[in-house]
């Protein structure tokens, strides 16, 4: 690429071609920049060459790209040249950084949230990521609160879900930095409430809309929020269909136009919530502040936030009913950052060549490979993360927590890390978790019901030990209350219509996690037919009395880890949408035997000894 822009440059010459003279420069720039990022054991001293080529060439750019003829070429290449500056590595750093931030500071003269929203936003998170890697907190904190007010709009603007994922994606850390700042400048409660702000958005507004309290609404407004209520399903509903079908122009242009009328449906919504709030102040509030965020802990089972940021990792512990944190509630974890996570998860001959990790083998199946990655990843994550933050919950007289993993690290295994002293179940947000606890109390007294799935078939792979599993399970429910479809009995409709009434779902069977498009994530069925994360979201079946799904299959606890991790788009989410307060499902390919042992055992602690689910599966593991 380089080679081939400097062929170019022979015949764009700034006489005979100024402007393409220019975009070939700035194009050049990239390419010496991508050439570091992609060969990241350069040597120091080749880096810098590179670099200082490549800001070379963004200055050659910028004698043509003035803010008088191209002020948004100038603008962006001010932008590359500060992204330049922020990563060379010789000279004398302190003067590297303030050429940086001044050209950073000179994009953002023209590039305002009035003219480029999304460009604006992307430069404020640049600089917060410069000021937040030289632990300049205060200033980090400034340029994170700009982009994050910037992706807020975008994101309010933005139609169908993938769009306000793509949205969310563009600023993927910088809830973690800004959290990061806040509690390294001592203002702990704030960074638990920004956390909780960034995480599984689209799964807390769809909770809220579908468990607002309509009651004490005006009959008027009860009728309108309903109605646009109902056509924002409707109108999700067909945008993901749409993905299914395909990037043709037609489905690409009926995209848009659904785009346009779910922006409608939800400033209608807006204005009849708007509306009843003049009368009803606490009526679906927008968010959760820290009173209510501790207010979801209960009292021997605090929350626990935990991140990993570039400078190191925090774990945030809520007790319930808390007014406010002060430091023996946060656990600072220096010694382990996001190279350090991203090691583990990817191994890598250079940055786009991967030889290995646990990501690898928790995605391949192969078991070998598996085995290996967690001989290395979990001595790492028990000594330097899950370790000093299980020391300081029994410090602080806990046996037992609510895990709220930040982006990557809901794909790890934490609670095997520290089984034998702490045990944790996982939750997507505080606003899942109140939510999903709200529908298991109302729940609590109806009788055990049991939906249970075991080796649909045909199947390529029959599953030997899944059908002995389902019926070992049957027998501690009650007589009248079994619904059990084995093999070839085991179909969709068969199952949709048995869903009415069952308070465990039980699928012993096949399960893949689609990582290119989550929303195929699928439980294979008989005939060849599959229950997919589409079709939770798409209102599958009756799950009403549900209180706990149970998805003995492969891969069905991992989540979308590639575009929005923290909007936790998987079968836990999907099905706490879907109105299951309770999910188990597995981080990898699991065996069918083994799996029959434990479940066996797990279900006998939960429904004939009443234990909460989390405890009846951590005394089977112990068993």
């Amino acid at each position: 690429a380089i080679a081939a822009f400097q062929e170019a440059l022979r015949f764009f010459t700034p006489e005979a071609a100024p402007y393409r003279y220019a975009r070939t420069q700035e194009s050049l720039g990239a390419a010496y920049g991508i050439f570091v990022l992609t060969y990241t054991k350069l040597p120091i001293t080749d880096q810098a060459q590179y670099l200082e080529k490549a800001i070379a060439a963004y200055g050659e750019a910028l004698r043509f790209f003035t803010p008088d003829a191209a002020p948004y070429d100038y603008a962006m290449t001010q932008n590359a040249l500060a992204l330049a500056y922020s990563k060379l590595p010789t000279g004398d750093r302190g003067e590297n950084l303030e050429k940086a931030i001044a050209a950073y500071r000179e994009a953002l003269r023209f590039l305002t949230p009035e003219v480029a929203l999304r460009d604006y936003a992307q430069i404020q998170t640049n600089l917060s990521a410069l000021h937040f890697g030289e632990s300049h907190w205060e200033q980090a904190h400034a340029a994170c609160t700009s982009a994050i007010s910037a992706t807020e709009t975008l994101y309010q603007v933005a139609g169908a879900e993938i769009a306000r994922q793509a949205v969310l994606t563009q600023t993927i850390n910088v809830f973690f930095s800004d959290a990061y700042c806040l509690a390294r400048l001592g203002r702990f409660t704030e960074t638990v409430e920004q956390l909780e702000v960034g995480k599984a958005r689209a799964l807390a507004e769809a909770l809220a809309r579908d468990r607002a309290a309509l009651e004490q609404a005006d009959p008027v407004d009860r009728a309108g929020f309903k109605a646009a209520r109902d056509r924002i399903k409707t109108l999700e509903m067909k945008a993901r269909k749409l993905r299914v079908a395909g990037s043709d122009s037609d489905a690409a242009l009926q995209f848009i136009e659904i785009s346009a009328e779910l922006r409608a449906a939800r400033q209608d919504l807006a204005a009849v919530v708007e509306r009843i709030l003049t009368y009803l102040p606490e009526f679906m509030p927008a968010g959760l502040n820290f009173q209510a965020i501790a207010s979801t802990a209960e009292p021997d089972n605090p929350l626990v936030y935990l991140i990993t940021t570039l400078q190191g990792s925090l774990g945030l512990i809520v007790p319930s009913g808390v007014a406010a944190l002060d430091a023996k509630y946060c656990v600072w974890i220096n010694h382990f950052d996001s190279d350090d996570l991203n090691s583990l998860l990817l191994r890598r001959a250079t940055y786009e060549i991967v030889t290995g990790g646990y990501l690898v083998g928790q995605m391949q199946g192969d078991v070998e490979l598996l085995q290996n990655e967690l001989d290395r990843a979990l001595p790492t994550l028990r000594e330097l993360l899950v370790g000093p933050l299980a020391a300081r919950l029994v410090d602080l007289g806990y046996r037992q927590a609510v895990l709220i993993p930040g982006g990557l690290l809901s794909l790890l295994p934490l609670h095997a890390v520290v089984f034998d002293t702490i045990t944790l179940s996982f939750a997507p947000s505080a606003r899942a978790l109140q939510a999903a606890r709200q529908m298991a109390v109302e729940r609590a007294g109806l009788s055990p019901v049991l939906l249970g799935i075991g080796n649909p078939l045909p199947n390529p792979k029959p599953l030997a030990f899944a059908r002995t599993e389902v019926k070992s399970i049957t027998p501690l429910f009650p007589k009248g209350a079994q619904r059990v479809f084995y093999e070839h009995k085991a179909t969709r409709q068969r199952t949709m219509e048995n869903t009415a009434g069952a308070s465990h779902l039980h699928f012993a069977c096949h399960g893949t996690f689609d990582a290119e498009e989550p929303l195929n994530s699928a439980l294979s069925l008989s005939g060849d037919e599959r229950l997919t994360l589409r079709d939770l979201l798409d209102g599958y079946g009756d799950l009403s009395h549900a209180r706990l799904a149970v998805l003995s299959a492969c891969q069905t606890g991992i989540t979308d880890f590639q575009k929005a991790p923290d909007e936790a788009v998987g079968f836990p989410a999907g099905f706490i949408q879907a109105g299951v307060p309770g999910v188990i499902g597995t981080l990898w390919p699991v065996n069918d035997l083994s799996t029959a042992v434990l479940l066996r055992q797990f279900y006998k602690y939960q429904v004939k000894e009443k234990l909460a689910p989390v405890l009846a599966l951590r005394k089977a593991e112990k068993w």
